[in-house]
C-alpha cells in the first residue's frame, strides 16, 4: 500500500468534516480510486457528480490509517534523530579521577541540551575500560591517562589542578599553596600503583622530578579509603580540584602540573552520539565549575 495515497484518504476525511471535499476532489479522485481498487472496497459515496461522504467502511478504516501514518512518521523521526546523534544511548566509561564536580555539571548540562540521549555510566580502572572500548562495549572513556596504543585515540578534554587533602588543623594548612618539597617529611596515603593507580602516578612523577622521595605509609584502592585515613590523622593525600569530599578536611593547592582528563575512543572513529558528547565537553555552553 502506498503511504502517500493513504495520506490523501486521511486528508479527504478531514475535508469532508470541513465541508470542502468537493473543492479538492479532482486532485484526490485518482488516489482514492487506486486505494479502492487495491482494497476491493468502496470508500466514497457519490450521487452523480456529488460527493456524499465516506462510506461506513472508510469511516472505520481512516482512524487505523491515521495511527499507522503517525507511527511511521514517529519511527522515521526517531531514526533520523539517532543518525544525527540526537537520540539514543551513550555508554560512558569513567574513572574515579574523572568523577569530579566538573563531570557532574557537564552531565547535567548535556542532559538539558540533549534530553533524548541516555547516558549510561560505567566506572572502572582505565585499563579495564579501554579493554571494554576495544570490545565495543563502551563508546567513550574519560580517564586521566591516555593509553599509547594503536587501537585507541584520545583527546584532552579538561584539566584538574591537584590539591593536598590533610587532617583539620594540620601544620601545612597555614600555607596558601604547597610544593612537593613541603611534603618531604609528611606521611602520605596514596593509591596502589598496581591495583588502582588512578592519577596518583602523576603525583609520584612530580615528586621524583622535584627530587623528593614520597614517604608513603598506606596504599589504598579507593579515594574514599584514602580520605578516611586522612580524616583519621594518618597522613595527607591528593585529590583533583572540585572533587566532592568531606568538609572535615583541609585542602590546599599543590604546585604540580594539573591532571588532564582525556576522552579515549576507538581509533576506528566515534559514533555520532559519542562525537556529540565529546564536542559538547570540549565546547560547553557555559562554565563547568
Amino acid at each position: 500500500m502506498n503511504l502517500h495515497r493513504l495520506r490523501y484518504l486521511v486528508q479527504l476525511s478531514e475535508l469532508f468534516v470541513q465541508g470542502r471535499a468537493h473543492e479538492h476532489w479532482p486532485q484526490l479522485a485518482s488516489h482514492i480510486g487506486a486505494i479502492e481498487r487495491e482494497l476491493g472496497v468502496k470508500l466514497v459515496e457519490h450521487k452523480g457528480a456529488t460527493l456524499l461522504g465516506l462510506t461506513a467502511a472508510a469511516r472505520e478504516y481512516v482512524p487505523t490509517v491515521d495511527r499507522i501514518l503517525k507511527s511511521h512518521d514517529a519511527a522515521m523521526e526517531e531514526a533520523a534523530a539517532m543518525a544525527s546523534g540526537l537520540s539514543g544511548v551513550l555508554r560512558l566509561g569513567i574513572t574515579e579521577d574523572a568523577t569530579t564536580m566538573r563531570l557532574s555539571v557537564l552531565l547535567r548540562a548535556f542532559a538539558r541540551a540533549w534530553p533524548t540521549i541516555e547516558v549510561q555510566l560505567i566506572e572502572g580502572r582505565t585499563s579495564t575500560l579501554v579493554e571494554a572500548l576495544r570490545r565495543h562495549d563502551i563508546d567513550l572513556v574519560l580517564a586521566p591517562i591516555a593509553p599509547d596504543e594503536a587501537q585507541v585515540s584520545s583527546t584532552a578534554v579538561w584539566e584538574a589542578p591537584w590539591q593536598v587533602a590533610m587532617p583539620p588543623g594540620h601544620r601545612l594548612a597555614r600555607h596558601q599553596v604547597l610544593r612537593c618539597e613541603d611534603l618531604a617529611d609528611e606521611d602520605l596515603v596514596m593509591a596502589d600503583p598496581i591495583a588502582s593507580p588512578q592519577g596518583h602516578d602523576l603525583i609520584d612523577k612530580a615528586f621524583r622530578k622535584a627530587s623528593v622521595e614520597p614517604r608513603i605509609v598506606a596504599l589504598m584502592l579507593t579515594r574514599s579509603s584514602m580520605l578516611t585515613l586522612v580524616a583519621c590523622g594518618m597522613g595527607c593525600t591528593f585529590v583533583p580540584r572540585h572533587m566532592p569530599i568531606t568538609k572535615l578536611l583541609d585542602l590546599r593547592p599543590l604546585q604540580v602540573p594539573p591532571m588532564v582528563i582525556h576522552a579515549i575512543y576507538s581509533s576506528e572513529g566515534l559514533g555520532s552520539i559519542a562525537s556529540r558528547f565529546l564536542d559538547f565537553a570540549l565546547h560547553p555552553p557555559g562554565p563547568m565549575e
